[in-house]
C-alpha cells in the first residue's frame, strides 16, 4: 500500500488514516453515534465496495436507517449493483420499502431539499420504527459539478465535528474532486472532521 504524494503534508494531521477498502470499512463499522468523518476514495469501484460492505451490517446488525446521497452513481444504477455484490439482492426492495435504506441524488439532497430538516425527519422516523439511529453517506461531487466549492466548505464547517444525536455522517469525496481544493481548504475540512479516511489502492 502506498500513500499518494499528492496528499503531501496532510499525512501529518493526526486524524488522517490511510488504508485499503477493508481498513476503511472497519473504521466505519467501529464508528459510534456522533461520528463525522471524511472519506476520500480513488475510484468508483472502491466507493461501491464501501457502500455494499457497510449497508447490510448497519441495517441488519445495528438496526439503522442508511441514507445515501449519491452523485457519481445514478440512483437506479446504485440500486442495481449495490446489494447483489453481497448476495442480498432479495433484501433491496425490503430495505427500501420499510424505510431502512434511502437513496437520493445528491443534487436533490443538497440543493433542492432542506437538508437539515430532512435528516431531522429521518431521525424521528428511525425512533418511531424502533431503529437505533441513522448513517448518512453523502457524496460531495455535486458541489464540484456546479462550481459551489465555497458553499461546500461553508456547508461542511457549519456541521459540528462530532454530533450529539444518533447520527453518523460520512462525507465522501472523489480524490479528483478533493485534489481541486486548495491546500488551505483541504486542511480546514480535514481538521474539522473527527476522522479523515483516505482509501488507497
Amino acid at each position: 500500500m502506498s500513500v499518494d504524494a499528492s496528499f503531501g503534508c496532510l499525512c501529518m494531521l493526526k486524524n488522517v488514516i490511510y488504508g485499503n477498502t477493508g481498513n476503511i470499512l472497519e473504521q466505519l463499522r467501529q464508528a459510534e453515534y456522533g461520528a463525522h468523518y471524511i472519506i476520500v476514495y480513488p475510484d468508483i469501484m472502491t466507493l461501491r465496495e464501501i457502500y455494499s460492505g457497510y449497508i447490510k451490517s448497519q441495517i441488519e446488525d445495528n438496526k439503522e436507517i442508511v441514507l445515501i446521497l449519491s452523485y457519481y452513481e445514478t440512483v437506479a444504477n446504485l440500486g442495481n449493483f449495490l446489494l447483489p455484490i453481497h448476495e442480498i439482492s432479495r433484501d433491496l426492495e425490503k430495505y427500501e420499502s420499510d424505510g431502512s435504506l434511502v437513496i437520493i441524488d445528491s443534487v436533490e439532497g443538497f440543493f433542492d431539499l432542506d437538508h437539515p430538516s430532512y435528516v431531522k425527519n429521518l431521525l424521528k422516523q428511525a425512533e418511531s420504527l424502533g431503529k437505533s439511529g441513522i448513517s448518512v453517506i453523502a457524496d460531495a461531487g455535486a458541489f464540484f459539478h456546479y462550481n459551489k466549492v465555497e458553499e461546500l466548505v461553508k456547508h461542511e464547517l457549519s456541521m459540528p465535528s462530532k454530533f450529539d444525536i444518533n447520527l453518523k455522517r460520512f462525507c465522501v469525496f472523489h480524490k479528483q474532486d478533493f485534489d481541486r481544493l486548495t491546500e488551505v481548504k483541504k486542511q480546514r475540512l480535514l481538521e474539522h472532521h473527527e476522522k479523515d479516511l483516505i482509501a488507497v489502492n
